[in-house]
């Protein structure tokens, strides 16, 4: 990189853009206006990109410069190959989008995958209301779910909201109170595992969980 920086121009190879780049530099040494270059080229050369942009630094993409300031024939290159869409979970300023943490498995997928998926779901989840999964009270708390998520997904049943998995923690199905007696016996570590998946459907938690657009990399890559 020395030679690049002592040298007038820098040339980036058009397959690097397929992989993982990073920028990294003290403020002000123009880190977003690199990014926002690769990201340029990329859409012109015809590769899409998935931009996380806390900051919203990266989403003035989305206004187009004018001819007094770009080549004309860029501009119109760029605004052929390129539609910014701009993704504001919990908001509507831009496309609401929320994540469903609560999507099962395909049924197409084998037992082993299956067994897999639904315990990351459910690990993840335990973790995210507040349970430690190295203590005897989170492995309860995981594997009740884990059973309730199971059950969902051999009867395709589908839970879309936390408001339902709640409701299942006090209302166990048959199947799941006979697999995991040992584990359901507990009401009031039941109660307090309901309680804690309600926090989930109230404020700005809903807004994550529940509004706008489901998240889905298709749909980001505009597929």
């Amino acid at each position: 990189m020395v030679d690049a920086i002592l040298s007038n121009s820098m040339k980036y190879p058009l397959k690097a853009l397929m992989k993982h780049f990073i920028a990294l530099g003290s403020t002000g040494s123009g880190k977003t206006v690199l990014s926002k270059v690769l990201i340029e080229e990329a859409a012109m050369n015809g590769i899409p990109s998935i931009i996380v942009d806390p900051q919203g630094d990266l989403a003035s993409l989305a206004m187009y410069g004018t001819s007094e300031k770009v080549d004309q024939k860029r501009l119109d290159q760029f605004k052929k190959s390129a539609r910014v869409v701009i993704f504001t979970p919990t908001s509507s300023k831009g496309i609401p989008l929320f994540v469903n943490p609560l999507k099962l498995p395909s049924s197409k997928l084998g037992s082993e995958e299956v067994i897999s998926i639904i315990n990351q779901i459910s690990t993840s989840i335990a973790r995210l209301i507040g349970y430690d999964i190295n203590k005897d009270s989170g492995k309860n708390a995981q594997v009740v779910l884990y059973l309730l998520l199971m059950d969902c997904w051999k009867s395709s049943r589908d839970l879309k909201t936390f408001d339902k998995l709640s409701d299942l923690v006090l209302n166990l199905p048959e199947s799941v109170q006979k697999e995991g007696e040992v584990f359901v016996k507990d009401v009031k570590a039941l109660a307090i595992l309901s309680k804690k998946l309600k926090y989930l459907t109230i404020g700005e938690k809903e807004l994550l969980f529940q509004f706008g657009v489901p998240l889905d990399i298709d749909t980001l890559l505009g597929k």
